[in-house]
């Protein structure tokens, strides 16, 4: 599966593009949880992707649509509650980055991580994407859509 950020689509709607980055993040949270039982060399270097993903994904979230969420009304506080979310999210992430990923705690701290993040994921697709599709142009959609692109670059 290709990661959106990879190859840009041509694909004008930003929430398709996030909710297929979602769905990249959340397979590689899957497969590490199938595959927990690898060396300690392995957990790292599938840490430090799923990691990276994360990040470059909250970037664009919070650069380029949470302030977008935020100035529209009817998702305001959503946008708000997503910006705390990430905080918690982040937290998790670099408490396992702190961790040595052979401590007991590491695997359950990790599974926390991607339950919360499900949870976010799906909040937002359910919640923020269907009510800021109806509320947004298909110009202001264009214009995230091109942000996305360029911030992905």
């Amino acid at each position: 599966m290709h990661r959106p950020t990879d190859s840009p689509t041509t694909n004008n709607d930003p929430f398709i593009w996030l909710t297929h980055d979602h769905n990249h993040i959340l397979s590689l949270f899957r497969q590490f949880l199938q595959h927990k039982n690898t060396t300690i060399k392995s957990r790292i270097n599938t840490f430090e992707h799923i990691k990276q993903a994360v990040e470059k994904h909250e970037k664009i979230e919070e650069k380029i649509f949470y302030p977008t969420a935020k100035r529209t009304e009817e998702v305001r506080e959503l946008g708000f509650e997503s910006y705390e979310e990430h905080f918690v999210l982040n937290f998790l992430l670099n408490k396992l980055d702190e961790m040595p990923k052979e401590h007991e705690e590491w695997q359950p701290t990790f599974t926390v991580l991607f339950e919360n993040m499900e949870r976010h994921f799906a909040k937002e697709e359910k919640e923020i994407f269907e009510k800021m599709r109806k509320s947004l142009t298909q110009e202001q959609l264009n214009q995230i859509m091109a942000e996305i692109i360029e911030l992905t670059k």
